[in-house]
């Protein structure tokens, strides 16, 4: 497993090659790139709250790829 080190001013993580990473790490990563393009320095909250929004998005997608429209909350 190899990794690469990314720091920003405000945080710091370790990256696994693309090929090796989880769909959540994926995800995350997703986040912080999408951070990057928007913000000139993003903090971890920045991208922590685009990782939430990604994340509803992707079950939102896949709760209709599962063939349902609509939900009843009880």
């Amino acid at each position: 497993m190899s990794y690469s080190v990314d720091s920003g001013k405000n945080f710091s993580y370790r990256q696994r090659d693309t090929n090796e990473m989880t769909e959540t790490e994926k995800l995350l990563q997703h986040a912080q790139d999408i951070a990057r393009r928007t913000f000139v320095d993003p903090s971890e909250a920045a991208v922590l709250a685009i990782f939430e929004e990604l994340r509803i998005e992707r079950d939102r997608m896949a709760w209709a790829t599962d063939g349902r429209d609509s939900a009843a909350v009880h």
